[in-house]
């Protein structure tokens, strides 16, 4: 699977470890989720997607496995360095039951709409079931990448055969002897036609524009027994590897998104000289060649892909769809390709994340009022004139070359930071008036505007010299803006979440910090991380219940 297939998972299971750990300061904590619609909920009320999906043969994950996973929740024994889909639901499982949060998912239910009321400062959440819940906060889990782009094609009520997305493959689907049409060549495609063409009789492959496709590494010898052994006993060892696939990861973006560049001409080469190892055909090498730099496009990894276009049984077509008839596909210059079944591999549109349920602020303004194409917010987190209101792998917090779990590890702690500097320095978690659990001083809070346009603006300024404007792509808006991708070091943005600073740090800079979080950790030589005040970063509304002397809570976004 793509990184997006089991984002959503990995967006739930990270709220929940971080709120549980604070639960001592909260009143309770409750998550709603569903099987395909919905965000879901929280008292803080944690919506999320808890999806149960069969997915389709040979689904994997693109991100190395020891990344794919979260940090406080090592998994030493991987079967391979890309884990498939069994693996890693097993691991979630498995995560699921070591901090015992199963019991705090309400499956089935979803979050129909929520609307925030000033007065009470609390947000009112109806459910798809008919019930009302009133939460403090508000935390969105619905990942990025779950809601699936189908093309309008004319025609298609006329195709007489099946026609299912990717994310909703049946299990029933049996392709043996069949023909099978498959729209689009992306991550999801990639993975999919090699298993496919094994068993179909015919597979036509219709490719509106190539990717490019590298090497997928193995490392086999690493996730042997011994080393899974090794792994266990010394876990620093375990570490030590992670940091070096993390920073493989860095070292991949230095080289492929800054354009031109020498490492982008590199990366180039590379991909060239794999397509030309791996394809015969110098027709189909040419179809297979991209006309865009390496980068601009999420780089795919996948050993037989390339392969499969050697296959008899295989058929490339680059001619554009015009539509569908009764016998299959037809395309533009007349012909008509026969297919039994349409699979449309043709992903997600990661502008409708929040479009799941009806959001409205105290003033009654739909959040697609306020932010149209939500691309504008606060590190990714929090949007202005919503209060209370935060979201995981927000607008321009993706990755290109690196793991997004530790994106939303990053965004979950300043979440629940900001909650924790909330309360009221002397309230015990049981303390606080009637509607104000916790005793919690400062009752509500979203982001200044001028923060929210001080951190957009230093995004945007980031993607001056990188790949990403030289190709369209679902990375990008109809009017060229970049909306999904943090246009940095992923050690950037860990350091801006970590002080609550709009600003850029150096690579040094983020080191010595990293250093001085641990001591902080540790409680050695009463060392902080200097962090910025509360009320600089957020329009906050205080408690009258607050006793005096409270507001020292807002001396910083500190963990108590």
């Amino acid at each position: 699977m793509s990184g997006s297939e089991a984002e959503g998972g990995r967006n739930r299971l990270s709220c929940h470890r971080q709120v549980c750990r604070y639960r001592g300061y909260l009143v309770e904590v409750r998550t709603a989720t569903q099987t395909r619609k919905g965000p879901r909920l929280l008292n803080i009320f944690l919506p999320v997607r808890l999806p149960h999906r069969v997915l389709p043969a040979g689904c994997e994950c693109d991100i190395p496995s020891i990344l794919y996973s979260f940090s406080f929740a090592p998994k030493y024994d991987w079967k391979a360095f890309h884990a498939g889909s069994v693996e890693i639901q097993h691991y979630l499982e498995t995560v699921v039951d070591k901090f015992e949060v199963r019991g705090h998912f309400l499956l089935q239910t979803g979050l129909e709409k929520a609307k925030w009321e000033e007065d009470a400062c609390t947000w009112v959440c109806g459910l798809s079931t008919g019930q009302t819940v009133r939460a403090n906060f508000l935390a969105m889990g619905v990942g990025g990448l779950d809601i699936p782009v189908t093309p309008k094609l004319p025609g298609r009520e006329d195709f007489k055969g099946p026609q299912l997305h990717s994310q909703a493959w049946d299990p029933r689907t049996d392709v043996k002897g069949l023909k099978v049409g498959i729209l689009g060549t992306g991550a999801s495609a990639v993975q999919m036609i090699p298993e496919v063409a094994q068993e179909a009789k015919e597979v036509v492959v219709f490719q509106r524009s190539p990717n490019w496709i590298f090497r997928k590494e193995d490392w086999g010898f690493l996730h042997s027994k011994p080393f899974q052994l090794l792994f266990s006993i010394l876990p620093i060892l375990h570490t030590f590897w992670r940091m070096i696939v993390y920073l493989k990861g860095e070292l991949l973006y230095t080289a492929a998104c800054f354009f031109p560049s020498y490492g982008n001409r590199y990366v180039r080469w590379v991909g060239e000289r794999f397509l030309r190892k791996n394809v015969r055909d110098p027709k189909t090498i040419e179809k297979l060649t991209p006309d865009y730099p390496p980068g601009c496009r999420r780089l795919l990894v996948h050993n037989q892909y390339l392969k499969t276009f050697n296959r008899p049984n295989v058929n490339l077509v680059t001619v554009p769809v015009d539509r569908l008839v009764a016998e299959g596909v037809k395309t533009t210059d007349g012909g008509v390709h026969e297919v039994d079944i349409l699979c449309y591999a043709t992903g997600f549109d990661p502008s409708a994340r929040l479009q799941c349920a009806d959001l409205r602020n105290g003033k009654g303004e739909h959040i697609d009022q306020v932010d149209p194409q939500h691309f504008s917010s606060f590190l990714g987190v929090c949007n202005a004139r919503f209060p209370n209101l935060f979201h995981t792998l927000g607008a321009n917090t993706a990755l290109a070359t690196n793991s997004v779990i530790w994106m939303i590890e990053c965004q979950v702690e300043f979440i629940v930071r900001t909650i924790n500097a909330m309360r009221s320095s002397n309230a015990k978690p049981s303390a606080g008036a009637r509607g104000n659990p916790g005793g919690l001083e400062i009752l509500s809070v979203e982001p200044k505007q001028s923060k929210v346009d001080e951190w957009m603006k230093v995004v945007n300024r980031e993607f001056k010299g990188k790949v990403w404007g030289h190709c369209k792509s679902w990375y990008k808006t109809t009017e060229g803006v970049v909306y999904t991708l943090w246009p940095g070091y992923v050690f950037e943005y860990w350091a801006q979440c970590l002080t609550g600073s709009t600003e850029i740090f150096s690579w040094w800079m983020c080191l010595w910090m990293w250093f001085v979080s641990l001591l902080e950790g540790w409680g050695v030589f009463g060392l902080r991380v200097p962090r910025e005040p509360l009320e600089t970063l957020f329009n906050c509304v205080k408690s009258q219940q607050a006793p005096p002397g409270a507001a020292s809570v807002c001396l910083g976004l500190q963990d108590n």
